[in-house]
C-alpha cells in the first residue's frame, strides 16, 4: 500500500492529527485531502 516506511509514517501522523482534532482547521483539511488522495490511489489486494 505504501512505497516506503516513511510514507506510511507520514500517513499515520496525518491520520492521528485528524482523529485527535488538534490541528488548525486548514491543516486538518490538508491532512484530510492527502489521506483521501492516498486511499483513492491504493491498489486493491486480492
Amino acid at each position: 500500500m505504501f512505497s516506503s516506511r516513511a510514507e506510511a509514517l507520514r500517513y499515520g501522523a496525518r491520520l492521528l492529527l485528524l482523529v485527535e482534532g488538534r490541528v488548525h482547521k486548514r491543516g486538518g483539511e490538508y491532512a484530510y485531502e492527502m489521506i483521501k488522495e492516498r486511499l483513492e490511489r491504493r491498489v486493491p489486494r486480492y
